[in-house]
């Protein structure tokens, strides 16, 4: 009778040390991802002021453009274009930090949570990946 009741009493702690090693390897799972997420966006962040300044650089050489239009029609054209796609993804890493809830982690169950961290991971990366696209054309452009 002794050795069946400690014979159940350890088969229920193991299952509950398996219970919470799982637990913490999906919370580790989901902190990682998290961790990633912010790690894209800290990475990109600095860059808005830098992509602002490029497109009203490339405003003010359209402005001086101007002078000639015909014969500078097709560099101003592309200035626009390009300073639309700094707009453009300035405006996505704005759109991205309102729509990200930090607190939805705590909320969700593991397939959920885990389901919205690689959403979101996804989405700061293609965020990033238009600054950074953005950026190298406004560099090449003004130089």
């Amino acid at each position: 009778m002794k050795h069946t009741i400690l014979a159940v009493l350890g088969a229920v702690a193991l299952l509950w040390s398996a219970c919470g090693s799982d637990k913490q390897k999906e919370t580790a799972q989901i902190q990682e991802l998290k961790d990633s997420i912010i790690a894209v966006h800290d990475e990109v962040m600095p860059k808005m002021g830098a992509l602002n300044q490029m497109a009203k650089q490339l405003q003010l050489r359209n402005d001086s453009l101007q002078v000639d239009t015909l014969a500078n029609k097709e560099q101003m054209a592309n200035n626009a274009l390009l300073i639309e796609e700094l707009k453009n993804a300035s405006a996505a890493m704005m759109q991205w930090m309102r729509a990200y809830k930090h607190g939805a982690f705590d909320t969700l169950a593991f397939e959920a949570a885990k389901a919205y961290a690689d959403e979101q991971l996804k989405a700061v990366n293609d965020v990033a990946n238009a600054m950074n696209q953005a950026e190298g054309k406004a560099k090449e452009a003004l130089n």
